[in-house]
């Protein structure tokens, strides 16, 4: 006699299904936010090197190679590209984390869009300060998001003579949209 399997079974089965789907899609997102970070880091790591090697035909051609060639002849290595040089050039700031902003479930559920852009201060050590939502549209529905995501960005810090300084005034654009 053969057994079919009631609705309850049924149900228990495909909720495992299910599970196991959800279980493989966060395994894999997982497996794509690494591989992101690690192409990031490689080509940090990359521009690093080419802004060393950049930097020491410019120390050339300046006439300035003895005293970045003295410094490497002591061992010492300087901790950023270019503190050896006293003619550093200055370099901009660059982000090298982003966090996309959590869509408000209610501004979601009511099918609301809009954009938010917020202003902050990059840090000497590459973070965001004195964040605060500058102009968004609809007021009031993705301030509060649009502030968290960017208190989570992380950069590379503008360079003076060669020494991180903060870049004020920074700003960064939220565009909320229900259309993947």
């Amino acid at each position: 006699m053969s057994r079919t399997p009631g609705l309850r079974q049924l149900r228990r089965r495909k909720t495992t299904r299910l599970d196991r789907a959800d279980q493989q899609h966060e395994h894999t997102h997982a497996l794509f936010r690494a591989l992101v970070l690690a192409a990031v880091l490689v080509v940090l790591a990359v521009s690093g090197v080419l802004q060393r090697e950049s930097s020491g035909v410019r120390a050339t051609q300046a006439g300035a190679s003895a005293d970045v060639s003295a410094d490497h002849a002591a061992g010492d290595s300087p901790a950023w590209p270019f503190a050896a040089s006293r003619s550093a050039p200055d370099v901009e700031y660059l982000p090298l984390v982003t966090v996309a902003a959590a869509y408000p479930a209610a501004a979601e559920a009511a099918g609301i869009t809009g954009r938010c852009t917020v202003e902050f201060t990059v840090t000497a050590s590459g973070t965001t300060d004195a964040v605060r939502a500058v102009d968004c549209r609809p007021v009031g529905v993705f301030e509060s998001s649009a502030v968290v995501a960017a208190r989570a960005f992380k950069y590379r810090p503008r360079l003076r003579a060669g020494q991180p300084v903060e870049a004020r005034g920074v700003r960064n654009e939220f565009v909320f949209s229900l259309e993947h």
